[in-house]
């Protein structure tokens, strides 16, 4: 019997049912026309699904579902709280404007398309659901496969090339967490992250260590982090825009999920581990932002962006701080709305121009100017500037960092001194340098996320206390004791 507990993960079944349905529609070409309608009400439904959870997990309660009747941590535990609603919120909000915006974008082969996408949104949503690393590592390979064929969509040498770059170093990253995975069943004999709570601090041995290295390396592959970055820069400009907006917006964000829920709950955040999360995440904000400056393909340097602010997220969760982890949760939540904004006019801006290089799409077309704006705003919350969103979490991150160092608080600063000087430069060669024909209509259907994600973008920066409020109910859930005490009683 369903119970109103588990109505957000119903969401999981919806896009699964909704991915199986959208690909029937591909076999009768005449009703192939109907899949973009399909998935989106799929999506639809799957929202109403997470919305319905809100009520109960808002003022910070874990909700937990054992699945089949069994008991925890026999069977397969559904753990709700506040992190897992806000990426549940994320995941599905994302998918919802990245599906209306390919509406009018994406012309061929469409059944296939929007199927791929809900099985996508569907394993994204069971990693952040699930209560046992096993399940972790199963909804991880569900997300992954469809990203892998969402990146080589196109079907052209450089789609292929990147997608297989992005599957090769996929797979490797969860080899890696199955393998952790597995020295920790051998040494603890559970798999139940709220079980682990208890048990793990009575391990002794190697293995947990080295499990633990393992997990961390897969998930920061995940994540995009330097140096395990190497797929992204290639798949975003492979991929379709709006695919681009997901894998930037939740996809890698859920590999930070992972850090959060295993590294917090299950290893109960140890030192050594923040202290490696710091290392790379200021090696991560660095290259990042450099080799965003050096970019001429649009696309190419937002990918280069994203691993400069998961650097920014990772570093400021490896402070080891409360503020930190606060900052750090925050900036995950404005960076994937922000992200998301700007792939999203850079495929409309590709749309028009018929390329991603920067210095050609100025001299080709004259932008409009809700196109102009909303990437202006999405490039200015980049980089921190006041009254965007972007801002009131980077604030917070300087306040963590200020606690920690000075000359860390300087290094953050400069970072996105270099963050606006790329987007600037990138607004200047699109909109500012040329003098090409005036853009053809752009589809509503295309504008529309557009101008919603900029109005969020600019509320939260007006409204940063309610983010913040937000942002410390997610980071309650992170407590192993609490977590354990609400599933297992």
């Amino acid at each position: 019997m369903l119970t109103f507990e588990i109505w957000s993960f119903v969401s999981v079944i919806v896009l699964i049912a909704t991915g199986i349905l959208t690909a029937i529609t591909g076999l009768k070409r005449k009703h192939s026309r109907g899949a973009p309608l399909v998935a989106i009400a799929g999506i639809i439904t799957a929202s109403v699904f997470v919305i319905l959870t809100i009520p109960d997990v808002w003022g910070g309660k874990i909700l937990s579902f054992q699945m089949g009747g069994w008991i925890a941590p026999f069977g397969i535990t559904i753990v709700v709280d506040m992190l897992t609603l806000v990426f549940s919120l994320l995941i599905v909000g994302i998918g919802l404007f990245a599906t209306v915006f390919s509406y009018k974008y994406i012309k061929n082969r469409r059944p296939e398309f929007y199927a791929l996408i809900c099985l996508m949104m569907a394993g994204l949503l069971g990693i952040v659901h699930t209560g046992d690393l096993f399940n972790l590592f199963v909804f991880f390979e569900i997300s992954n496969v469809s990203s892998y064929a969402l990146v080589a969509y196109y079907r052209k040498r450089h789609a292929a090339e990147a997608s297989i770059k992005f599957l090769i170093l996929g797979s490797l990253a969860t080899s890696m967490i199955l393998l952790g995975i597995t020295l920790v069943y051998a040494s603890i004999g559970t798999l139940n992250m709220a079980d682990l709570v208890l048990k793990m601090p009575l391990a002794t041995g190697f293995m947990i260590p080295i499990a633990l290295v393992f997990m961390l390396t897969g998930f920061m592959f995940k994540a995009g982090i330097f140096p395990f970055h190497f797929w992204l820069p290639d798949a975003h400009p492979a991929a379709p825009s709006p695919i681009s907006a997901m894998l930037s917006g939740v996809v890698i964000s859920t590999g930070v999920y992972a850090v959060l829920r295993v590294g917090f709950i299950v290893f109960g955040a140890l030192s050594t581990m923040l202290t490696i999360l710091m290392f790379f995440g200021i090696a991560s904000m660095l290259i990042g932002a450099v080799f965003a400056i050096l970019q001429n393909d649009l696309k190419r340097m937002l990918a280069y962006s994203s691993i400069s602010q998961v650097g920014y997220i990772v570093m400021s969760i490896g402070l080891g701080t409360s503020l930190g982890l606060v900052g750090g949760v925050f900036h995950i939540v404005n960076h994937a709305i922000i992200k998301s904004l700007l792939f999203l006019c850079a495929g409309v801006i590709i749309y028009h121009a018929r390329t991603s290089d920067m210095a050609e799409i100025g001299k080709r077309i004259r932008f409009g100017p809700v196109l102009t704006y909303a990437f202006l705003i999405g490039v200015l919350a980049l980089a921190g500037v006041p009254f965007l969103n972007g801002f009131a979490s980077k604030w917070v991150i300087y306040l963590s960092t200020f606690e920690f160092s000075v000359l860390l608080t300087i290094f953050t600063i400069v970072i996105s001194v270099l963050t606006f000087a790329y987007g600037i430069r990138a607004f200047y060669l699109i909109f500012v340098s040329g003098d090409g024909a005036p853009e053809h209509k752009t589809p509503r259907s295309m504008l529309a996320p557009i101008i919603i994600l900029a109005v969020i973008c600019i509320l939260i920066g007006l409204l940063p206390q309610i983010g913040i409020a937000v942002s410390e109910s997610m980071c309650s859930g992170l407590d192993p004791v609490v977590y354990a005490g609400a599933v297992l009683g």
